[in-house]
């Protein structure tokens, strides 16, 4: 009797060993992914906020364009403007000189049109390009 008690005895002991061992490896298991898991993170977050930083310089860089653009054109405006104010030169005008400068004001509308256009679709192609970035959040 005393020995199938040490065996029992034992074979508790072996078993609970390997029950502790389980349970250790199944810990080291899950310390290990949490580790997988925020290196992981921290890599999408890295990408995330370099495409951020560029794209912030692209836009600056895009803005200053478009207020240079915006400038010579109120500066062209301005002079259009100066010499429609002249009265001497309002009363000289023919009917030639009349169709060319509406032609003329119809090309700087369309200029200002393709303007608008390529900014607007500027702003569109950002947009659906950050659409397209998915990630998601650990909490």
């Amino acid at each position: 009797m005393v020995a199938t008690s040490l065996s029992c005895n034992g074979n508790k002991i072996i078993q609970t060993e390997a029950l502790n061992e389980w349970i250790r490896n199944l810990k080291s298991k899950k310390q290990f992914k949490k580790k997988i898991s925020r290196g992981q993170d921290l890599f999408a977050i890295a990408i995330l906020q370099n495409s951020l930083y560029k794209n912030q310089k692209m836009l600056q860089q895009r803005q200053r364009e478009r207020s240079e653009k915006w400038l010579k054109m109120k500066k062209m405006l301005e002079e259009s403007t100066k010499n429609c104010d002249n009265s001497e030169y309002m009363a000289s005008v023919d009917d030639k000189d009349y169709h060319l400068e509406s032609i003329e004001r119809e090309e700087r509308q369309m200029q200002i049109k393709k303007i608008w256009e390529e900014d607007l679709s500027d702003i569109e192609s950002f947009m659906n390009s950050l659409d397209t970035v998915k990630t998601t959040l650990v909490r």
